[in-house]
């Protein structure tokens, strides 16, 4: 995932408060990256995947996600 993509995500999940009451665990991408950098296991090779949804979609007020 792109730095400013974590970090667009860090800033909703820091906008809400009120619904999660969990600060969230980075403060941007660049510590999220060190953090994982610091672990033992950091010099595991990174693996991704991607996700499609294929299932039936509503006519109307479809999801953005679907």
């Amino acid at each position: 995932m792109l730095a400013r993509d974590i970090n667009h995500l860090l800033e909703l999940w820091a906008a809400c408060p009120t619904i999660t009451d969990i600060e969230p665990p980075f403060w941007k991408a660049t510590h999220l990256y060190s953090t994982i950098d610091l672990t033992p296991l950091g010099d595991m090779t990174w693996e991704s995947f991607a996700l499609q949804y294929n299932g039936r979609r509503p006519v109307q007020n479809t999801p953005l996600w679907m």
